[in-house]
């Protein structure tokens, strides 16, 4: 799932909304969480704004049908209105946000194996995962995916320009080519020792080269 990625916008935790003044300051924690205190203190704002702004919107649409001439049975099945949108609307968020949570929890278990093959792969010893927040771990995750996955094509590609260059010079020398005792990706020990072989190569090809002067 190489560079797959969730849109999520800005999923990091916030504070809850001031209808009249914005948003107030927020603090987070070392892993990226409000603290409890002001978590509740934030969910608990937002819970009384919203009574307010309800409550004045009610009494504004209370007053039109008055103007209009609206019977109270009448107003009662506007107001059932009322309640099934607002119902609706929280419901579709929630989903919305259940969903979101899914989708970072089945990146994170995907991103852990591709990460796996990758250490094991690349010879590479696996980090420890970060105890952070859901969103902060998945994109940690995809983002030490995305750099083990170019070490990777880095290495395969340093591996063919090694053998074409080593083929060349055994042609040269009517030599055989060195065998490799590995499959897939090599160590960046397994490179440095091909390396070394380039260099013994060449320097049997600068004798050969002298011993015909």
């Amino acid at each position: 799932m190489e560079g797959q990625s969730v849109e999520y916008g800005n999923a990091a935790p916030r504070c809850t909304w001031d209808f009249q003044q914005g948003a107030p300051e927020k603090n987070m924690n070392s892993v990226g969480k409000m603290e409890p205190k002001e978590k509740e203190s934030c969910m608990q704002k937002l819970i009384e704004d919203v009574k307010f702004s309800l409550h004045e919107t009610l009494t504004s649409l209370e007053e039109v049908w008055d103007d209009i001439g609206i019977k109270e049975e009448e107003k009662e099945v506007r107001l059932d209105t009322v309640a099934t949108h607002i119902q609706e609307l929280l419901t579709e968020m929630l989903n919305e946000e259940c969903e979101l949570k899914a989708k970072l929890e089945l990146n994170v278990v995907e991103y852990k194996k591709e990460l796996e093959q990758l250490y094991h792969d690349l010879h590479l010893p696996q980090k420890p995962n970060p105890k952070t927040s859901l969103v902060a771990l998945e994109n940690q995750l995809r983002n030490d995916v995305d750099t083990l996955n170019k070490e990777k094509h880095d290495r395969l590609k340093w591996l063919r320009r090694i053998r074409a260059e080593e083929q060349s010079i055994c042609v040269e020398l009517v030599m055989t080519q060195h065998e490799i005792n590995f499959i897939g990706t090599p160590s960046l020990e397994q490179l440095r020792e091909l390396e070394q072989n380039i260099s013994f190569l060449k320097s049997e090809k600068s004798n050969d080269v002298n011993s015909l002067k």
